[in-house]
């Protein structure tokens, strides 16, 4: 059985893991130092990413207070508005 710290230490793209935990999101044109595996957003915002099918291409994500959406995201390069967190 995979424990939760193995799960941490070891996630991956194609792991089917939820995430291990949640971290708070800054807008950045870096890429992420750990891919996020969800975003969750405290507001009706616009959420700008780059994600692991999108290249560097920039995908714009309208969410609504308290949704969360998951996938592969590489980074977060724009919040319209609001806060939003990460799980990882």
């Amino acid at each position: 059985m995979t424990t939760a710290v193995e799960a941490d230490l070891y996630v991956q793209a194609t792991s089917q893991f939820v995430p291990t935990d949640w971290v708070e999101i800054t807008a950045s044109d870096d890429p992420l130092p750990r891919q996020l595996r969800a975003i969750r957003a405290d507001s009706d915002c616009d959420i700008t990413v780059r994600t692991a099918g999108s290249g560097d291409t920039e995908r714009v994500m309208k969410f609504l207070a308290g949704e969360t959406r998951y996938g592969i995201f590489l980074a977060v390069t724009d919040i319209s508005a609001g806060a939003a967190e990460g799980g990882v």
